[in-house]
């Protein structure tokens, strides 16, 4: 039996993230892998919050806050990540701690004291898969959809130069 797997896809918005997670947990199931998809942020209770944030239905917070709220919706969703890997289940994850460090962290400050936040419940990703997309081809991709909070050309600039 193969040992279980912590995979994770991160890029920038419409860089092909979910398609390529979704991609490798079909393949990896026609191998007999025992696979699934997950994502962040989660449909929990404070994943659910944050997309309401993201698509500006409700007011946003300021970056910390939203940082807090990102490292409080994985807290849940690595109990459930460890649950499924100590049951020898593969997940592959779409989104992680790199796009709350690459959306919500301007100074090296900022990143430090979220890694922080996550020092007791953090899983270590056997592998991470960094999708490039240029951010005008990005938006480009969404189409006429309306923005989220961070879907400007400009925001996502700053945040493929952290992703690097």
């Amino acid at each position: 039996m193969t040992k279980p797997k912590l995979i994770v896809f991160e890029g920038i918005d419409f860089s092909g993230k979910s398609t390529m997670a979704r991609w490798l947990v079909s393949k990896l199931q026609e191998q007999g892998i025992f696979t699934v998809y997950a994502y962040e942020p989660t449909d929990g209770f404070i994943g659910t919050h944050i997309r309401q944030i993201l698509r500006k239905e409700i007011p946003a917070p300021d970056r910390q806050t939203m940082a807090v709220l990102f490292a409080a919706d994985r807290y849940i969703d690595c109990q459930s990540i460890q649950g499924m890997l100590d049951s020898g289940v593969t997940v592959v994850l779409d989104r992680y701690i790199f796009s709350t460090l690459a959306y919500n962290c301007e100074t090296p400050q900022e990143m430090t004291a979220v890694i922080d936040m996550h020092g007791g419940f953090y899983i270590v990703p056997d592998v991470v898969f960094w999708l490039y997309m240029n951010p005008e081809k990005s938006l480009e991709r969404k189409g006429k959809n309306p923005a989220e909070l961070f879907e400007t050309v400009e925001y996502l600039k700053k945040v493929d130069q952290r992703y690097e």
